[in-house]
Formats: structure tokens, C-alpha cells, sequence
């Protein structure tokens, strides 16, 4: 698998911003990540990631900044981890991912939060349209 993330993988829509903090969006909670996620109806190749880190707990932008690089690497190296959703004719998802920690959380354990955060997802996705997926580790 090709790791990457680029460009076409961030989203830059306000629309699609709008609707990820919206009440038509789905919710998955694992501490430190609030993840939000919907499916476009645009025609993507991709899905689309959006990384929210507020200045309300981390005030100087080097913190902020440093947590955002963090979980684009976390998805850049587990985004396999969804690639079942895009196996079918879903659409493709569009996820924001909330870092509501109040402090920083050392890499290994944000990794672990991560892969459960997007076994949670795939499992969300597979009860609502009860399409069965092979477990990923």
C-alpha cells in the first residue's frame, strides 16, 4: 500500500465543514478523538480527513500544530484500516477528527486510540447498512 496523503484528501469545502458539525453527521467517541463523519454525495476518489485541535486547551500554535501532524500521520500510515468501506459501493466519507484532550498524550497511546477509533467507524458503517467487514488489526 502506497502511504500517502495529499491533497485531495483534506477537506476544503465549507459546505462539507458545515455538515460535519452538523446533526446529520456520526458521531464515534474514543478518548482523545471526537470523530465525526459523513458520506458525500460528490463524486470523490478519496475520502477526506479534517483535523481540529482548539485553542481553547492549547494555546501556543507550535502545540496545536505539533497534535494536527500527529493524527495526519496516524491516518497517513492506518488509513487501510477503512479501505473495507471503500470496497463496496459506498460513497465516500468525509471525517473530522476532534482532539478534545487538555494535554498532550504521548505518541503510542493516541496510535492505539487511533486504530480503535477507525475500527469503530467501520463498525458503525457496517450496522447501519449491514454489510459485513473482515476484522483489521
Amino acid at each position: 500500500m502506497k502511504y500517502s496523503f495529499s491533497k485531495n484528501e483534506k477537506v476544503t469545502s465549507l459546505k462539507v465543514i458545515e455538515l460535519l458539525f452538523s446533526k446529520k453527521s456520526e458521531n464515534v467517541f474514543v478518548f482523545p478523538y471526537k470523530v465525526s463523519f459523513i458520506f458525500l454525495t460528490e463524486l470523490n476518489d478519496k475520502n477526506q480527513l479534517l483535523v481540529v485541535v482548539p485553542k481553547r486547551n492549547f494555546k501556543k500554535a507550535v502545540d496545536r500544530n505539533r497534535i494536527k501532524r500527529q493524527i495526519r500521520e496516524l491516518y497517513r500510515l492506518n488509513k487501510e484500516i477503512l479501505e473495507p468501506i471503500n470496497q463496496f459501493d459506498l460513497p465516500k466519507m468525509a471525517i473530522s477528527i476532534a482532539y478534545i484532550a487538555k494535554t498532550k498524550i504521548d505518541y503510542p497511546h493516541l496510535e492505539i486510540a487511533f486504530k480503535k477509533t477507525l475500527n469503530l467507524i467501520v463498525q458503525h458503517v457496517e450496522k447501519s447498512n449491514s454489510i459485513s467487514f473482515p476484522p483489521i488489526n
